[in-house]
Order: C-alpha cells, then sequence, then structure tokens
C-alpha cells in the first residue's frame, strides 16, 4: 500500500468508540486511564526551568470555550485509548499563535499524506460532505502502529477476538431469557420433498431460529 497504509480511519474505528458504552471491562479500563491523567496538572519544561505559566503556552491553561482542563484531557485519552488516535483542531490568532485546540473524533478524520511520512492534508468527513483542514490547522495525537505510519493502532484490536466473541455470548445468552431455554431438535417429514421445498424450509428455519440474536 503506498505510504505505508491508508489514510482513512479503520473500519473498526467508530466500532472501538461505540464499545466504551457496550463493554463493562472496556469502560472501567478506559474510565481509569483517562479519568486519572486528567486529574495530572500540565507541566511545560525548559530544560530544568517550568515555563508553564509563560504566555506562550496560555493555552494549557483554557483549551477551549466549552471545555474544562479535565474534560478536554479525559476525551483527549479516551480517543487513544479507544481508537489509537486523537486530533486537536486548532485555532490560531492572526500572529499565528494557537489559542484554542479541541478534540475531534478520530474516524471523522481521513489524513492525506504527501510521502510515507509527511501529512499534506486532513479532510473532515461527515454526512457526505469533505472539509479540508491544513496540517498546521490540526494536531495529530497517535500511538505506534507497525503496518501504517499514518494512522494509529487502537490498543483494543489485540483483544478484538476475545471482544467478539463475549458480546455474542452475552447476546445470545440474553436472546436465551427472553425467548425462553428451548432444547435443540430434529425436525422430520414422512412427506416426500422437492429439492424446491426442502431449501425453502433450510432457508425458513435458518432464518427464524439460528444466530445470536435467535437462541432459545
Amino acid at each position: 500500500e503506498p505510504f505505508g497504509g491508508p489514510g482513512k480511519a479503520e473500519d473498526g474505528n467508530l466500532d472501538y468508540q461505540k464499545l466504551y458504552g457496550l463493554n463493562a471491562p472496556i469502560y472501567r479500563a478506559v474510565s481509569v486511564i483517562a479519568n486519572n491523567i486528567s486529574m495530572l496538572p500540565v507541566r511545560i519544561m525548559d530544560g530544568e526551568s517550568d515555563v508553564t505559566d509563560s504566555g506562550d503556552y496560555q493555552l494549557f491553561k483554557a483549551y477551549n470555550a466549552n471545555q474544562t482542563h479535565f474534560d478536554f484531557w479525559e476525551q483527549t485519552i479516551g480517543f487513544l485509548e479507544l481508537t489509537g488516535e486523537c486530533f486537536w483542531l486548532l485555532d490560531r490568532d492572526n500572529a499565528g499563535k494557537v489559542i484554542s485546540a479541541v478534540p475531534v473524533r478520530p474516524d471523522l478524520i481521513e489524513v492525506v499524506p504527501s510521502n510515507q511520512f509527511v501529512v499534506d492534508h486532513y479532510l473532515f468527513n461527515k454526512s457526505g460532505k469533505s472539509v479540508r483542514i491544513e496540517a498546521e490547522e490540526m494536531f495529530f495525537l497517535k500511538y505506534y502502529n507497525p503496518t501504517n505510519h499514518i494512522r494509529g493502532l487502537s490498543p483494543i484490536s489485540a483483544a478484538q477476538s476475545d471482544i467478539v466473541l463475549e458480546l455474542n455470548a452475552v447476546t445470545s445468552s440474553k436472546s436465551l431469557f427472553e425467548r425462553g431455554a428451548q432444547p435443540s431438535g430434529i425436525i422430520s417429514t414422512e412427506m416426500d420433498m422437492s429439492q424446491g421445498d426442502w431449501d425453502r424450509t433450510k432457508g425458513y428455519i435458518s432464518r427464524e431460529h439460528s444466530g445470536t440474536n435467535s437462541a432459545g
């Protein structure tokens, strides 16, 4: 693949974000990490000197008009832990100084590279529309991805198979209790069946009684 991988978000990017509200272990793990990091103060060091209160770094006192320090970092770390990525949309004054930053959902952003390592620009994609965002207007945080230099790697991807198995087991058990537990059995008939009748019968049974949603 050119440039070390695709610039669009992985297919599972949005699904990883949805898991936060669907899977209790993921919710607990991400919440603990994000909440604890969000409570830490920001310290900016220049060598051994603390320059946090310098006028050049006032962004880290107030990130934007709508989020507190805690809210900003909770969302940032949450996106990183769920998808391996977080994008900050930057706003600059006339002198080019960054005066605000807003975290943006990773699944809505496409990275457009100019070569294997350098980003040319970004695209904000939603509702079938794309808005170009210049590289200097975005700050991109991402976790190491050995197969793609352009996009980050979600920590959840390492446990994807286990999560899918657990979700299917929960769905199946829920359906079993809702429908009432029924033992498996054999459907038989003494009538002669044409191939067409048999195929239609198999299709009906499969549609109505197979899959995790139809357990029981």
